[in-house]
């Protein structure tokens, strides 16, 4: 393509060195025949005399013939300059059929790009779902097994119910969220958007992962703004965000250890109030390396801890909490010291979507507080 566009540039410069050529010498054949005319009309009144010895006749024949022979000169060229222009004609429409080929080109190129990351998806999809159901149904088919010849106690009894009862929840939550991610992909998921107080959803959250934290002997503890707005939110997908993010950051903290939840109005970076609403969620675990920081949202993704082991859970939970806070209008993101714990955080806007009142300006829109420039983030 980039020597056919060359071939035409070479081509449009001769076509263009002609043109002029033919127009510098139809302008001075045009200009020998005027200066003939103008003698031959001088002679004839006697005002100029010629020094052309020669018969009448022939002086006839020149008088004709010479201004005939340049207008068929004049002429000549005419036709050739046209025929130029023709030429160029049909070089530019070529050249413009060749961008056009070359952007649908690039069009296709990018579409076969896209359709190979899809089969890469479809393929990591299919070996990590189908990993996914075969580690807790072989658990559980196993105690299954187990229970049908077992005449022991019953303290171990129930402690095979329980492992049941979590390989089967983890079941449940697979196909949860793969439901989940499916329906915002195809735009069928419903919301159910009410103004609620951020109090209600925290401390729900709170509830729902306290037996966990209980178990450890973790604390969690919230702070919550004075006189925050009502949110324009799904209550049940809020909660579903909170308890992901409490959920993760209890993964990466350690018995004993401490978790923090905090929600406040958030700020521009000169530190006046803008219309939406910042939470974090903050432990002191072990951290997140900083080569995985920027993949903590992608799909399927968990991270691993300082000595390399996988956390549990179908990585999945962060990236659906960054599809629901994005569906609100919001932005999510992360920010961790290896060895210090983790704190993730999101903004809520006051207004459904995102918008913006229609006073406000652009320059009135936050920079920093919503969200730093880090890109897309993805799941734990």
């Amino acid at each position: 393509m980039h020597a056919i566009h060359e071939v035409n540039e070479g081509e449009l410069k001769r076509l263009n060195r002609k043109e002029r050529n033919y127009w510098v010498l139809t302008t001075v054949l045009l200009i020998v025949l005027s200066l003939t005319v103008i003698l031959q009309y001088l002679s004839s009144y006697g005002l100029v005399t010629i020094g052309l010895n020669a018969e009448n006749q022939y002086r006839t024949t020149l008088s004709v013939g010479l201004p005939g022979l340049i207008i068929l000169f004049c002429l000549y060229t005419t036709a050739k300059r046209r025929e130029i222009q023709f030429l160029k004609s049909t070089l530019y429409s070529q050249q413009f059929l060749l961008r056009r080929l070359a952007d649908r080109t690039n069009e296709l190129e990018n579409t076969l790009e896209e359709l190979g990351k899809v089969g890469e998806v479809k393929d990591m999809l299919i070996s990590t779902v189908s990993h996914e159901l075969q580690t807790p149904l072989a658990s559980i088919y196993t105690i299954a097994q187990t229970l049908l010849n077992y005449d022991g106690d019953t303290a171990t009894t129930r402690k095979f119910y329980r492992l049941i009862s979590e390989e089967s929840r983890r079941l449940s939550d697979l196909v949860r969220n793969l439901l989940d991610i499916a329906k915002m992909e195809s735009g069928t998921m419903k919301w159910d958007i009410q103004l609620h107080r951020a109090e209600e959803v925290v401390s729900t959250a709170m509830a729902v992962t306290g037996v966990l934290a209980a178990e450890r002997k973790i604390r969690i503890t919230d702070h919550i703004g004075d006189d925050l707005p009502l949110l324009p939110i799904d209550r049940d997908r809020m909660i579903q965000v909170l308890t992901n993010l409490i959920g993760n950051a209890l993964k990466f903290t350690p018995d004993g250890g401490h978790v923090e939840v905090r929600v406040n109005r958030a700020t521009d970076r000169t530190g006046n109030e803008i219309d939406a609403v910042r939470f974090s969620v903050k432990d002191n675990g072990v951290g997140i390396p900083t080569d995985q920081l920027s993949h903590v949202f992608d799909r399927f993704h968990r991270a691993a801890t300082p000595m390399g082991v996988r956390a549990k859970g179908t990585g999945l939970g962060l990236a659906i909490s960054k599809e629901i806070v994005e569906h609100f209008g919001g932005q999510i993101w992360a920010e961790s010291q290896p060895g210090t714990g983790s704190e993730f955080f999101f903004t809520i806007p006051l207004l459904p979507g995102g918008e913006k009142r229609p006073e406000e300006s652009p320059s009135a829109e936050p920079e920093c507080s919503l969200a730093p420039s880090r890109g897309d983030l993805a799941h734990i």
